[in-house]
């Protein structure tokens, strides 16, 4: 679960930087732009993007992303930390101009990138520590049953 953790918050921000990218160069909204990454080989499975463009038939950009996130959240994909996050980027999503969007989602890359570091950090640490507890709980149930 933690190892599916950091790769989402990976993928979250790769899907975010592009946006960026895609916001500089067309200044479209955050619904077309996540409507043309959706069909690009590189991002068709990210779950985030895929619940989220599926929303947009029937919601608004904001009200689909935070939809999408709820549903990663239910799946184990996030944190409560990562939930709030993600929550707090969709509460801004156009409300700003061109410039303010590309720093809103710019300071949401560089705290979804700590969140990864943090999450990747975590499961290095307990795929260690469920690595040599396996061997040891087996050599102590063979001693108990001596």
């Amino acid at each position: 679960r933690l190892h599916s953790r950091a790769a989402f918050l990976g993928q979250t921000d790769r899907l975010l930087q592009a946006s960026e990218q895609q916001i500089a160069y067309t200044a479209a909204p955050m619904s077309e732009v996540w409507r043309r990454l959706a069909t690009r080989s590189g991002f068709r499975n990210m779950p985030l993007l895929r619940d989220t463009v599926a929303g947009l038939e029937q919601q608004p950009f904001a009200d689909a992303f935070a939809a999408a996130v709820e549903g990663a959240a239910q799946r184990g994909l996030l944190t409560d930390e990562g939930r709030r996050l993600l929550l707090e980027f969709a509460d801004g999503c156009g409300g700003y101009d061109l410039a303010g969007q590309q720093r809103q989602i710019r300071h949401y890359r560089q705290c979804i990138a700590a969140l990864q570091e943090q999450a990747a950090q975590d499961a290095a640490l307990r795929g260690r520590l469920y690595r040599v507890m396996g061997p040891a709980a087996g050599v102590a149930l063979a001693l108990m049953l001596m």
